[in-house]
């Protein structure tokens, strides 16, 4: 079983990539792929193992519908889903559903999202998935030097 990081560890992890979003995989999808693909992503470890219904409005939720959230940094969960639904693409099924937490409930990203960008050989999350919130002392200017 994944370890499952505490609520202040999860928090002090957000507070320091500024990030709150999280990301979920859609169960019934990923028993499509094959079982060594998986393994050598090491997803078990990398998934909390509390499934959660992406149906809540109804009162008998679809199996189809169950998704279970990652543990691991929003990066490296990025990157995996972009590695399986590029998986999905190649062997010729339909792209494996990835749900994302936003504010206050979650939603699931359109099957042609890229989560993941190279730019200038690093990996960052794609500023059209996951846009970049300004932070206001980015813009206050630092404060200036005297020359003597």
């Amino acid at each position: 079983m994944p370890k499952i990081p505490s609520r202040r560890r999860q928090e002090l992890l957000e507070r320091q990539n500024g990030r709150k979003e999280r990301l979920a995989i859609n169960v019934y999808d990923l028993e499509r792929a094959d079982e060594p693909f998986l393994r050598r992503l090491e997803l078990r470890k990398r998934l909390i193992d509390r499934p959660i219904s992406m149906d809540e409005d109804k009162k008998e939720p679809d199996v189809k519908n169950v998704a279970l959230e990652f543990s691991c940094d929003l990066l490296t969960a990025a990157s995996i889903c972009d590695v399986i639904r590029s998986h999905d693409q190649r062997s010729g099924d339909y792209p494996t559903r990835v749900y994302i937490f936003r504010k206050s409930a979650w939603s699931q990203l359109s099957q042609s999202a890229i989560l993941v960008e190279t730019v200038d050989d690093e990996m960052r999350l794609s500023r059209k998935v996951f846009p970049q919130e300004i932070n206001v002392e980015d813009l206050i200017p630092p404060p200036v030097q005297r020359l003597f």
